[in-house]
């Protein structure tokens, strides 16, 4: 029960309202995590590939269909005139570890006519190529919502809705470059600073707090990954690779790329790999590149997994190079190495903040691998994070090294940890040793076994490397374990989602203590934190949240407590003089309802507001959506929405009932 006295609340706020107008010149508290940055800065992640080019590459993959004509239409149940999308939470068709295909009956959609998909870099890989688009960070022009009692707030540059189909949708990849494409308005901008688009970025929107990070999908390839084909076809391992790969650099931005590939030589020769291309800006001027690059690639050779991680290690650390000068059939690109000394490294590692990633695929166990097993074992503090290791005794060192890479400091020389991640596919094989090896490493292990299977796990890879990187680049923290609770096994997280807006979004989300090994899990007994994020994972579902809203994972709004209000909520309130009988509060004369008449507009504080803004104050004080906040097209549902807690603490002072239903009084 909660007792609301509406004119002491009056007072607080006019109160509150007071002392915001003389508000000395100092920093705020909240500066941390809206920080004013330039928003032209663009810290992008390194991505290194490491393709497998052993002689097995050349071994032909049987596929039940062919791959991907954008040039014919599928039929299907998907609309050809829609483009979907995905913000990496879940609820694929599909199925599969980490498949967030949408479906085609989702309202996760706008028009791929574009005038409302105005995302130009979008518009070749969605129509001429594979189909699937990485944005990076995309939003949506969404309109204003009117307060009867508030004024208006203005049209402005957000999150993609479920709603909301035929609102303009703009990119980062785009900043500077198109706009609506109507004139030279090229940067996007809210309403109340010239918006939707503006010519010049003063007033413009700042990408590291605005939209998220979404991947984008055309009806038509939706359709064809559930066509159901009679023939069989045959394609090369390594010509799989070669065309999935292309299509990735067709479809992703935001992001800095390299390639490394295995040395080709013979038996005890053959020894780590080298770079084909040096760590690269993706974008439309070197795609061309990119693509002819790993056309190039001939397979022949061994499988020296650890060898060539290895190598990438000292890339990273900007060491001097101990393959890669030597290898066949080609050497090391100059581009990698550092000017006026070709025997060392130019570290792509160029901020404290910025992200690192390596992702190899291989279609095999490591073969003659052990020439870089002493080298391994001698770096600084190995041994004592992850033991020893030794090929010839069947412990290759890839893990070893995945998890030296993750979880120690690769450039000493600047502030902070700068560490990689290791991602693995392994094509057409499963193993043990890369699912070590991703675990260790901070990243996710997947296998792929034709052309549809390695492009939903490049996707993957890809969506949550850009999800990752704007988590840690941006001056908004997504999610923030702001204030922690411990109470037996339970654990209570208060959350916020800073936003520019005054709203900021809050919630209380409860998890569990697991014993074995003690860490956070959900209330599926699953791990709830991504070690590769430091966050919630996307996948994790609090104890509290309801079917529907599962998973709630990263997203502060989502699930938690928030999700169980409903109504109708009991609020009263007290109007008489005298001081009241509390046993005769809770009665319909003190219910704070529209419909109780002594909630005067002169109690409410204003005495000349018509009477629709009545009644639309007091339901949005009993929890009534009246501005349709969950986008659902209903306005008399319950506000699932709590404020943040940003100076308050969690206190559990009585808990009954059940997890299904808690009764919690704070």
């Amino acid at each position: 029960m909660i007792i609301l006295n509406a004119k002491l609340r009056l007072s607080l706020l006019t109160l509150l309202l007071a002392s915001l107008t003389s508000l000395p010149l100092s920093a705020d508290d909240t500066e941390i995590y809206l920080g004013d940055i330039d928003f032209s800065t663009d810290i992008r992640p390194n991505v290194l590939f490491i393709i497998d080019t052993s002689g097995s590459m050349d071994t032909d993959v049987q596929s039940t269909k062919p791959d991907y004509d954008p040039t014919q239409t599928y039929t299907g149940s998907c609309d050809a005139s829609r483009i979907y999308w995905d913000d990496g939470s879940g609820g694929g068709r599909w199925g599969g570890s980490g498949n967030n295909i949408p479906s085609c009956s989702s309202n996760q959609w706008f028009l791929a006519d574009h005038s409302i998909n105005v995302c130009q870099d979008s518009w070749a890989p969605l129509s001429t190529g594979p189909g699937i688009y990485h944005a990076g960070r995309l939003a949506s022009y969404n309109p204003g919502k009117c307060r009867g009692h508030g004024g208006c707030s203005p049209d402005s540059w957000g999150n993609l809705g479920n709603s909301n189909e035929t609102a303009m949708v703009e990119c980062q990849a785009d900043w500077s470059k198109h706009g609506d494409g109507t004139n030279s308005n090229y940067y996007p901008a809210d309403e109340d600073n010239g918006g939707p688009f503006r010519s010049n970025a003063s007033g413009a929107i700042n990408w590291n707090y605005t939209g998220a990070t979404y991947t984008l999908y055309s009806g038509n390839y939706l359709n064809y990954l559930n066509w159901i084909s009679t023939g069989s076809y045959l394609k090369t391992r390594l010509e799989t690779v070669q065309g999935v790969f292309k299509d990735l650099i067709d479809s992703t931005s935001g992001i800095n790329a390299g390639l490394m590939r295995f040395d080709s030589k013979d038996m005890t020769y053959n020894k780590g790999g080298y770079f084909l291309y040096p760590m690269t800006q993706v974008n439309a001027s070197t795609r061309t590149a990119f693509k002819s690059t790993v056309d190039s690639l001939t397979p022949g050779g061994y499988t020296p997994l650890a060898e060539t991680m290895y190598e990438a290690t000292r890339f990273f650390r900007g060491e001097g190079v101990q393959f890669g000068n030597a290898t066949s059939p080609g050497t090391n690109t100059p581009g990698v190495l550092l000017a006026g000394d070709t025997s060392k490294y130019k570290s792509p590692i160029e901020y404290q903040c910025q992200q690192n990633f390596i992702v190899m695929l291989t279609d095999g166990d490591p073969t003659y691998d052990y020439d870089a097993d002493n080298l391994i074992k001698n770096l600084p503090g190995l041994t004592t994070l992850s033991g020893t290791c030794n090929f010839n005794t069947g412990d290759d060192c890839l893990d070893e090294l995945t998890q030296y890479l993750f979880e120690r400091d690769q450039r000493p020389d600047l502030d902070g940890d700068q560490v990689v991640s290791s991602y693995m596919i392994g094509f057409t094989t499963n193993q043990q040793l890369l699912s070590d090896a991703a675990k260790k490493g901070g990243g996710k292990y997947y296998t792929a076994d034709d052309t549809t299977g390695l492009t939903n796990a490049f996707t993957q890879i890809i969506s949550e490397i850009l999800a990752v990187n704007t988590t840690f680049v941006a001056p908004a923290v997504p999610v923030n374990a702001f204030n922690r609770l411990t109470n037996r096994n339970e654990l209570y997280f208060a959350l916020f989602r800073p936003n520019r807006n005054p709203e900021w979004v809050g919630n209380i989300k409860r998890y569990q203590l697991g014993d074995t090994p003690p860490e956070i899990v959900d209330a599926n007994n699953n791990p709830a934190v991504d070690a590769s994020t430091g966050f919630f994972s996307t996948l994790a579902t609090s104890v509290w949240t309801q079917a529907a809203d599962a998973p709630d994972g990263d997203d502060v709004a989502k699930g938690g407590a928030a999700s169980r209000q409903t109504l109708p909520r009991k609020i009263y309130t007290y109007t008489g003089a005298a001081a009241p009988n509390n046993d005769s509060l809770i009665t319909d004369a003190n219910k704070f309802d529209e419909s109780n008449a002594s909630l005067t507009k002169t109690l409410l504080g204003n005495a000349g507001m018509s009477d629709a803004d009545r009644t639309e104050l007091i339901q949005w004080a009993r929890g009534v959506d009246i501005f349709d906040d969950n986008q659902n097209g209903s306005t008399t549902d319950a506000r699932r929405h709590m404020g943040d807690p940003l100076h308050s603490n969690p206190v559990v002072v009585n808990y009954g009932g059940t997890d299904a239903n808690p009764d919690i009084a704070l």
